[in-house]
């Protein structure tokens, strides 16, 4: 019975890192959309070569990281796929660019780990 209820309480802790974490990535990708596309703001709306690329990641992952507050696999297979996206697009992608997004998308892990041990805990 104590192991059930500790896990319930890390699964509860594990939930609200990935929710402020994620939260925070979505923050930080709403302020990115005037500086990257150039004047969402100011309506001079520009479009780079690798505008593609930049839906994906992060603005796909931010999606996903909201999702995640309610459909946490869902969200956090979103949130993933938001990168993998842009390695598809762009396999060109450095090895720090590859690292930094990963850093980015660990939420979205952390989304499903949360899903996982749920279910496992329900079906014990």
């Amino acid at each position: 019975m104590g192991n059930k209820k500790g896990l319930r309480i890390f699964i509860k802790v594990l939930r609200w890192i990935a929710r402020i974490w994620g939260s925070l990535q979505v923050l930080g990708a709403i302020l990115y959309i005037d500086q990257y596309f150039g004047g969402f703001i100011s309506g001079e709306v520009v479009f780079y070569p690798d505008t593609l690329e930049r839906l994906f990641f992060p603005y796909l992952s931010a999606i996903g990281f909201i999702i995640a507050w309610k459909w946490e696999r869902l969200g956090g297979i979103i949130a993933i796929a938001g990168l993998i996206g842009t390695l598809i697009v762009d396999p060109s992608v450095s090895a720090q660019e590859f690292w930094g997004g990963l850093i980015y998308v660990i939420p979205g892990f952390i989304f499903l780990a949360c899903w996982f041990l749920t279910k496992r805990m329900q079906k014990s």
